[in-house]
């Protein structure tokens, strides 16, 4: 029996052996491959995760983990109750968005959308990420990650622009808009043709 040691946990190695007898005489040479095994916790590559693309309905995010092992991840509306290890072993994710798992390549980035259902314009959520090692029961924290949707449609009145207080040499008005942006306006002699808005933009 002959040991080796240190030997790199997950490190994947040939073993050569060959028999020399007293007269020198070589035999062929065996080699067998082997992989040591990890014993260490899954953990997300540095700089990893992060959300790669955001639209107004939708989300990808990008991972790597440091081991193979098996990602659970969930989408929550903001400030929703993360997630517990069990929870996502268990599927008990009340509520979500999205919902599910991918098995990881060690160091190999994986990116994937992470809601099922649309999401709404403007709207902040969380996403939480878990790594589980099944084989030797051992697991990250769950890494949360917020984003917000970005606005793509355009604003709309939600109270249509009205005047008020006249007088002799002005006139006030109000109105007010869904989102935040800019309310151009101006004012003619009736009977005088309006600029036309600026291209881009509506009536």
């Amino acid at each position: 029996n002959a040991a080796v040691s240190g030997l790199t946990a997950g490190g994947s190695y040939y073993f050569s052996a060959v028999l020399v007898d007293a007269r020198n005489q070589h035999s062929a040479v065996k080699t067998v491959s082997f992989t040591t095994p990890d014993t260490s916790a899954p953990n997300f590559a540095s700089g990893f995760p992060y959300m790669s693309k955001i639209t107004n309905t939708a989300g990808e995010v990008t991972v790597m983990a440091t081991k193979s092992c098996r990602l659970y991840y969930a989408l929550l509306p903001k400030g929703a109750t993360a997630p517990s290890a069990n929870d996502f072993r268990t599927s008990n994710i009340p509520g979500n968005f999205g919902y599910g798992t991918r098995e990881m390549t060690k160091n190999v980035s994986e990116t994937f959308r992470v809601n099922q259902k649309s999401l709404t314009e403007l709207e902040t959520y969380d996403l939480y990420l878990w790594l589980s090692d099944v084989d030797n029961g051992k697991s990250s924290s769950v890494k949360k990650l917020s984003f917000t949707t970005v606005d793509r449609t355009p604003p709309v009145f939600i109270r249509t622009p009205a005047v008020s207080s006249i007088k002799s040499t002005s006139v006030g008005a109000s109105a007010a808009i869904n989102e935040a942006g800019t309310i151009y306006w101006v004012v003619v002699k009736e009977g005088e043709e309006y600029p036309k808005p600026m291209n881009g933009q509506t009536t």
